[in-house]
Order: C-alpha cells, then sequence, then structure tokens
C-alpha cells in the first residue's frame, strides 16, 4: 500500500447516525471499517 492509500478525507464523509448523542463517519479500507467516533452529552449512559 502507498501511503496516499493510509489516509482518510473525513470532511468529505457524511455523518450518520447510531443513537441519542452519538454519530459516525465510516470508511472501509480492505476488509476493515475505519469510524471517527462522535460522544456528546446526550448520550445517556450512567456507568461510564
Amino acid at each position: 500500500m502507498t501511503e496516499s492509500e493510509y489516509i482518510v478525507r473525513f470532511a468529505g464523509i457524511p455523518w450518520q447516525s447510531a443513537e441519542t448523542g452519538v454519530r459516525f463517519k465510516a470508511r472501509l479500507c480492505g476488509e476493515q471499517q475505519l469510524r471517527l467516533l462522535e460522544l456528546t452529552s446526550e448520550l445517556a449512559h450512567p456507568e461510564w
């Protein structure tokens, strides 16, 4: 693989919603999926 194949331009990938307080951007890299995850204060996980 070349260096340019390791660069992920997240600015061009749309956000996807998962649940309240979570959104992500995903990119398939070969057989693996890479995700940029954003968690906000709206996420309700009291054990965290």
